[in-house]
């Protein structure tokens, strides 16, 4: 079946519909060779938010470690200096401690769990959580002063897509709580010190355990 043209449903679409046309005849021309690919799938679109530079914000140079597109055009919208690196975490470890010295907070970015997870597949999400682990240690050589292990969403292998369900928080640094937690699993960290909390708050937990925060008050 031929793709159907593109077309405004409301009158306000007219103005992206007319942006979009032409951005979408120069990627076909582009894809015109692909024997495995005749058009693109469009999606998404939208306009950068009037976002505050966490920069700016909160007075340190960020950098942003993601192999992956959308993480690094999210990363760079926040502010931080988008460092190009590999796909897996452990070639991008290396990568990090070549930039050690550049930056005051890093965002690594790991898509290989939330991809098994969509895909249904628990043991490669398994897998590729192990081979995270593994590598840790050398993240943890470079001596950060706070370290925290999350994600963006959870993604159950048994639903194979992303849910509603809270996400586990792994918060270290040598000023931390320490609570009887033994495992980083979701039921483990149900009883955790830090209980369940908005993924806003993080940041600022970050920068408490960093001492990074002005005293306020007396």
């Amino acid at each position: 079946m031929p793709v159907l043209p593109l077309r405004a449903l409301e009158p306000e679409a007219e103005m992206t519909v007319a942006a979009l046309e032409p951005a979408l005849d120069r990627m076909l021309a582009a894809i015109a060779d692909e024997p495995a690919a005749n058009h693109l799938s469009l999606r998404g679109f939208s306009k950068l938010p009037g976002l505050p530079k966490m920069n700016g914000l909160y007075r340190m140079r960020l950098g942003a470690f993601a192999g992956y597109p959308l993480y690094r055009g999210v990363a760079s919208a926040c502010g931080m200096e988008v460092v190009p690196c590999a796909k897996k975490f452990p070639e991008i470890v290396p990568t990090v401690a070549e930039r050690w010295s550049d930056f005051d907070f890093f965002f690594i970015h790991v898509k290989q769990p939330d991809q098994a997870g969509e895909d249904g597949d628990l043991a490669a999400k398994v897998a590729v959580l192990e081979e995270v682990d593994r590598a840790l240690p050398e993240l943890l050589a470079l001596e950060p002063d706070v370290l925290a292990v999350t994600g963006d969403h959870s993604t159950p292998a048994p639903m194979k897509s992303h849910s509603w369900h809270p996400i586990p928080l792994l918060l270290w640094s040598e000023r931390c709580f320490v609570d009887a937690g033994q495992e980083f699993t979701e039921e483990a960290c149900t009883t955790g010190h830090i209980g369940t909390i908005p993924s806003r708050a993080l940041v600022g937990l970050m920068l408490a355990n960093g001492r990074r925060l002005a005293k306020y008050g007396a």
